[in-house]
């Protein structure tokens, strides 16, 4: 006897899971992350979570066009130094070897 599985409930399941897993970092807790070329930042034009699920599905077809796009990219060197001197609060989701930061919105 076979299952159904509903991929809906499936990725409604890891968006969740994800999204309990986001955290709040400051960049210099990051930088060792940083320098080992683990850390992609991710668009504010795009919802962190959403973004993550893709990666952990490898979703090529999501995940190239915001690459091509420079939607999701590796900070810059010059955006490093930055996040360093403010100490940069940044909304974090670690998707291994990944970890997936997104500059926090004042509200």
């Amino acid at each position: 006897m076979s299952v159904a599985v509903d991929e809906s409930s499936t990725q409604d399941a890891l968006l969740a899971k994800l999204l309990g897993e986001t955290a709040r970092c400051e960049w210099r807790d990051l930088e060792r992350f940083f320098a080992q070329g683990k850390v992609l930042c991710v668009s504010d034009a795009h919802d962190l979570v959403v973004v993550g699920a893709a990666i952990a599905n490898d979703d090529a077809d999501t995940i190239t066009p915001m690459i091509d796009a420079g939607e999701l990219t590796a900070p810059s060197n010059e955006l490093a130094r930055q996040w360093h001197a403010d100490n940069q609060l940044l909304w974090t989701l670690v998707i291994a070897p990944y970890v997936l930061v997104q500059e926090t919105r004042a509200d």
